[in-house]
């Protein structure tokens, strides 16, 4: 599933990933076509790679850290 929270600007957190109940922050966010910026659950069949590391992830004026580990996506498609 791919997760669409908002903008950071209006105190979103961009894109997260969830695969088997794991979350994964996407490092490339910006690359993910805009037409996924859809509130809620997208499915998705998604090319990712892992990172091995975490993305620390304050949103907004929150300074409560989202560490989620990171993965660059490499395609994503909605699932038919």
């Amino acid at each position: 599933m791919l997760i669409w929270s908002g903008e950071y600007m209006v105190d979103g957190c961009g894109f997260e990933v969830l695969i088997n109940g794991n979350r994964y922050k996407p490092e490339n966010e910006r690359d993910i076509d805009e037409a996924f910026k859809v509130e809620g659950e997208t499915p998705v069949l998604i090319e990712f790679e892992k990172l091995g590391r975490q993305l620390d992830i304050r949103c907004g004026l929150s300074t409560q850290s989202r560490a989620m580990d990171a993965i660059r996506v490499i395609s994503v498609k909605k699932r038919p």
